[in-house]
């Protein structure tokens, strides 16, 4: 596996710390393109660990009692870190599932310190209050939008000309429409992608270690990116 190198920051370097943070869209096999039944939207924070928008699965049959009341109803959301997703969807840390791997699509994108506060408050703030989750409206890409909304890096467009900050997934709020919001916004000049069996590994010093199984050349991953964000550019917002 390659090493996804995560803290930017250089030992003794005088300059301010240069942070990471992310979205993971599970199953996109293609920058922008949306994987079999949408897939699911995670975020990674500045320390690498994993985090989640779930349904509640300890007080609820999860997904499947939603498919069965409808696509407007609702239970209880949960958020998931490591430590839950390495027990519930071990394949989401791992990288791994059966005998192949558990293809992803990471967005990295480099913040700074406000930003990476921002967005991690964000998040905490949803663990400590997580509400509800639904199919549409309260999912998994729903939440992540939150946090990056929270940062400044979700935006669309004004009525008066340039981007004007929004809470709002453009189009229904798939994990794919999220990762190509972003991707045409203030992150586009400052964001890496990676795409293939991603894993996340708890550090020997702290935080989590990041790699990754490439599943397309760096030359693929840039081509399908620019694809990505011209055709998403060319949407009505």
């Amino acid at each position: 596996m390659t090493d996804i190198r995560w803290n930017l920051s250089s030992e003794g370097s005088l300059g301010p710390p240069r942070y990471r943070i992310g979205l993971v869209v599970r199953g996109m096999e293609r920058p922008g393109v949306a994987p079999l039944l949408e897939g699911h939207a995670d975020c990674v924070l500045s320390t690498g660990e994993p985090v989640g928008f779930y349904a509640d699965e300890a007080s609820t049959s999860g997904s499947a009692e939603l498919s069965s009341r409808g696509a407007t109803s609702t239970i209880v959301g949960s958020v998931y870190g490591y430590r839950e997703m390495s027990v519930r969807r071990p394949h989401y840390v791992s990288g791994r599932s059966g005998g192949g791997f558990s293809i992803s699509t990471l967005l990295a994108i480099e913040v700074s310190d406000d930003e990476r506060g921002r967005f991690e408050r964000a998040w905490l703030a949803m663990r400590v209050n997580p509400g509800l989750f639904g199919i549409v409206g309260l999912n998994c890409a729903t939440h992540a939008g939150y946090a990056f909304s929270a940062a400044g890096l979700l935006t669309a467009s004004s009525l008066f000309g340039g981007d004007r900050a929004t809470r709002e997934v453009r189009g229904p709020d798939t994990p794919t429409h999220l990762f190509l919001q972003l991707l045409s916004g203030p992150a586009h000049s400052r964001c890496a992608v990676y795409t293939g069996g991603i894993s996340f590994t708890p550090g020997r010093s702290g935080g989590f270690d990041l790699a990754y199984t490439p599943l397309l050349s760096p030359g693929e991953v840039a081509e399908l990116r620019a694809e990505s964000a011209r055709r998403h550019a060319g949407r009505p917002r």
